[in-house]
This record gives C-alpha cells, sequence and structure tokens, in this order.
C-alpha cells in the first residue's frame, strides 16, 4: 500500500505510476492511501498494519518524530518512508527504508539563480516551520541570501502552508510591503499557481516585474504562461526506489534498512529568465 497526504498535488501522480509499475512487474497490486497529513490517521494505520492484508506499505510526505518511529518499529511488515527531506537526524533511526530529497539544495538552486539574475529582494513562500520540510527548505532560502552577503528581511517570508490559496494570499501581503520584491520563490507548483493568479490581478507582470520560481517540476510549468521555472524533486526516481526497497524487503526481511538521498535539478523556463537592475513596481 502506497499512503500519501493529499490527491491534488500532480507531484505524488508521478510517484505512484512509478512504484505501481514496479510493483506490477513484480506480481504484486499497489493500494492508495490518503493520511491527509494527520497523525492520528497515519498511527491507526500502522497500529493496524499487522492485522491485515497488506503485505508491506510506502510512506509518502509525513513529518517524522519519535512517536511515529516507535509505531514503526512495532510493526512487523516492510515499511519505506520517503520524504522530500534529507536523511532524518540519528535520533529517529528505526525500522524502515528512507528515500529522500536534499530539499535544502532545491530551495538554494531557486534562490542562487534569482540572484544570479540580478535580485537582491527576493520573497519566499513555503510549508509551515512546524515540519522538517520547511524548515530544510527555508534553511536553504537562507543559506542561499547569507553566501551572497543578502539580508534577510522576515517580513518577505512566508511560511503558512502549501496550497493555491496559501500562494495567492501571500503574495497579495508581499506586494503589500513598503518595498515589494523583484522575486518570488515557491515551496512547490501549486503555491506558485496562486502567485500567478494574484500578480494577474494586480497587472503585474512575470517576468518583466516579478520572477516567480516554484518547485516539483510539475505538468503545470509548461502549460502556464510564462512557462515556470521550478526545481524537480525526481518523483519518478522517489516512486521506482521506493518499490524497489519495499519490494526488496518483501522478498527477504532481513535485508538491511537503506538511507538514500536523491539531488534535485533546476529547470529554467520564461518566468525567470529576464536579468534585472534596479525597479519599482508602481
Amino acid at each position: 500500500m502506497l499512503s500519501m497526504p493529499d490527491t491534488y498535488n500532480e507531484f505524488y501522480f508521478d510517484i505512484i505510476s512509478e512504484a505501481n509499475k514496479n510493483c506490477k512487474e513484480k506480481g504484486y497490486s499497489l493500494l492508495l492511501n490518503y493520511h491527509e497529513s494527520d497523525q492520528s490517521i497515519i498511527f491507526k494505520m500502522l497500529d493496524n498494519l499487522n492485522g491485515n492484508f497488506i503485505d508491506a506499505l510506502i510512506l509518502i510526505s509525513v513529518d517524522i518524530n519519535l512517536e511515529l518511529i516507535d509505531r514503526i518499529n512495532k510493526a512487523r511488515k516492510p515499511i519505506v518512508l520517503s520524504n522530500v527531506s534529507s536523511t532524518p537526524p540519528a535520533i529517529y533511526q528505526g525500522n524502515y527504508d528512507f528515500i529522500g530529497v536534499n530539499t535544502s539544495t532545491a530551495e538554494y538552486l531557486s534562490i542562487k539563480h534569482l540572484i544570479e539574475k540580478g535580485h537582491r529582494r527576493i520573497g519566499y513562500i513555503g510549508h509551515s516551520l512546524d515540519s522538517m520540510l520547511g524548515r530544510e527548505r527555508l534553511e536553504g532560502y537562507r543559506l542561499a541570501l547569507k553566501q551572497n552577503n543578502i539580508d534577510i528581511d522576515r517580513a518577505i517570508i512566508h511560511t503558512k502552508g502549501y496550497n493555491e490559496i496559501v500562494g495567492y494570499e501571500c503574495t497579495l501581503d508581499l506586494l503589500n510591503n513598503s518595498e515589494i520584491p523583484t522575486a518570488i520563490s515557491t515551496c512547490n507548483d501549486v503555491l506558485a499557481l496562486g502567485v500567478y493568479r494574484a500578480l494577474d490581478e494586480r497587472n503585474i507582470n512575470i517576468p518583466e516585474d516579478i520572477s516567480v520560481v516554484g518547485m516539483d517540476d510539475s505538468f503545470v510549468c509548461k502549460i502556464v504562461k510564462p512557462k515556470l521555472s521550478s526545481v524537480s524533486l525526481c518523483p519518478k526516481e522517489i516512486g521506482r526506489i521506493s518499490a524497489k526497497l519495499v519490494l526488496e524487503k518483501i522478498e527477504n526481511p532481513e535485508k538491511d534498512c537503506e538511507k538514500i538521498i536523491l539531488e534535485p535539478s533546476l529547470f529554467v523556463r520564461e518566468s525567470s529568465i529576464k536579468n534585472i537592475k534596479s525597479h519599482k513596481i508602481e
């Protein structure tokens, strides 16, 4: 079974497709479950894992904590955790395989690209800092600014969520700032859609007035206008490797657990190609 947080983020579709393909080749059926990022749902699923017909579990995008690890260790089925974050700290080690992405580097690549285009005031819209994912991505943002001697302005950092409405509302806040950013980096492409909507309503042009970079490199990047620059977090590789790890563990329960970290890639498109000098939006 593969369990994920939601059904609207296209990032998960590629994971499902690749995982299903690899499971099918080995004679297994892939069942889907949605945990809605709700710890109680995740814990109940883990507690019931031993008593049902599920052979193994791939758990996507969960916030790793000690209670989660304790329940995983009590389960007697193979489990793969897959997060768009780096390897969990040693305190969270347990009886599970892990496939992740260096998500701090992903945000770093986005900000570094914008700085190279001349931007020094870059708005950030990302996940809540209650999650490891949110903290790691903000770390990449801060590191890129620090390495280029750019002051961090908390007024243009928003860590409120990851859907289109959040992207829209946070962009409106950024536009009400006394000094409007010349670029905005978002922690997924769904947030970037909200950015596009807010900028369009204010008749602000991308990238002439404000550049935008998303994350996930989803199909929307190529159909919005202008096409959206975005960082790929390797969803197909996550799906393929997650299935490979869990299938190997089914066949050989004594196999040592693995921790695999993938590296992200930036794809530059129309939304961030403009080199800028200082300019002011009226």
